[in-house]
């Protein structure tokens, strides 16, 4: 069972207001304890910087100040709590 997946598919909803018409789920790859965001993939679809966007994801983030995460040349890793309660169908 993936890490927090029930969470990291929260986060993905909620991008919408940061990025306007842009599925998310095309540029992102979730994994065991955190999402890859392809900040370069989709810098280059919003015609955005690679700077902006992270921008974007790093002002998105402040709304959940307990989530951690790294900026690779390519890459927005965010690495999601594994919390129980963040699980998907969690009891």
């Amino acid at each position: 069972e993936y890490a927090s997946k029930g969470f990291c598919i929260e986060l993905i909803k909620n991008w919408g207001s940061f990025f306007s018409y842009v599925r998310m789920e095309d540029f992102v790859i979730i994994e065991e304890d955190r999402i890859v965001i392809f900040s370069k993939r989709l810098s280059d679809y919003l015609d955005m910087s690679i700077e902006e966007v992270n921008e974007k994801l790093v002002n998105f983030l402040k709304i959940y100040p307990f989530i951690e995460y790294d900026i690779t040349d390519n890459e927005f890793l965010i690495h999601c709590e594994s919390n129980k309660e963040y699980f998907m169908n969690a009891s």
